[in-house]
C-alpha cells in the first residue's frame, strides 16, 4: 500500500508537467494539423506536438519562438502548444483598443481606437472606404484577376477604382 507522501509525490508530477514554457526548435507545416518538435525544459525534447491554433488563423512560428506547453492529463504524450510567439519580435508601444496582425515586427494589418484598418502599417494618409470600413492602404497590394489585371500591383488610388467597379459586401 502506498502511503499518503507517495501519493501526493506522484500527484505533484502530473500537476507540475501539466503547463509549461516550451521553445520550438522545428516546424512541420506539411500536415493538415502543424506540428513543433519543442525543448520543454533543459534535458526534455518532444517532437510531434500538435500546435492547436485559433479557427481561421494559420501561421508558421519562426525557429526559436516560445510557446505554452500543455499537457492536460499531467502526461507529455498528450500534449499540444498553443500561443506561439517570438520575444522582441511583436511590434510595441499601441494603445488601449488597438491590435492587428504582424510578423517580422512589423504591423501588416493594423486597427487603430478609431476603427480604422491599416492595410501595412499604423498610419497613412490614403485611405480607402469598404462598405462601412475605413481602411489605409500603405504600400501596393496585388489582387485576384477579377477585379484587375492578375498579379498587378495597384496603389491605394487604384485599388479604389479597382473597387467602384465591384460590389464590396459592407
Amino acid at each position: 500500500m502506498l502511503d499518503l507522501a507517495e501519493l501526493v509525490r506522484k500527484l505533484r508530477v502530473r500537476v507540475d508537467a501539466m503547463v509549461a514554457r516550451a521553445v520550438i526548435d522545428r516546424v512541420n507545416d506539411a500536415l493538415k494539423t502543424q506540428r513543433l518538435q519543442l525543448s520543454i525544459l533543459a534535458d526534455e525534447n518532444e517532437d510531434g506536438i500538435e500546435h492547436m491554433q485559433p479557427y481561421g488563423l494559420s501561421f508558421v512560428p519562426p525557429e526559436g519562438a516560445e510557446c505554452i506547453a500543455l499537457a492536460p492529463s499531467g502526461y507529455r504524450s498528450g500534449t499540444v502548444a498553443i500561443c506561439a510567439q517570438l520575444p522582441g519580435d511583436r511590434p510595441t508601444g499601441g494603445k488601449a483598443r488597438t491590435g492587428g496582425l504582424y510578423t517580422g515586427g512589423t504591423w501588416r494589418l493594423f486597427i487603430d481606437e478609431a476603427g480604422v484598418v491599416c492595410l501595412g502599417a499604423e498610419d497613412s494618409s490614403e485611405h480607402l472606404l469598404l462598405g462601412d470600413a475605413l481602411v489605409k492602404l500603405i504600400g501596393q497590394l496585388t489582387v485576384p484577376t477579377s477585379m484587375g489585371p492578375s498579379g498587378v500591383p495597384l496603389n491605394a488610388a487604384a485599388f479604389q477604382q479597382a473597387l467602384s467597379r465591384h460590389k464590396v459586401a459592407p
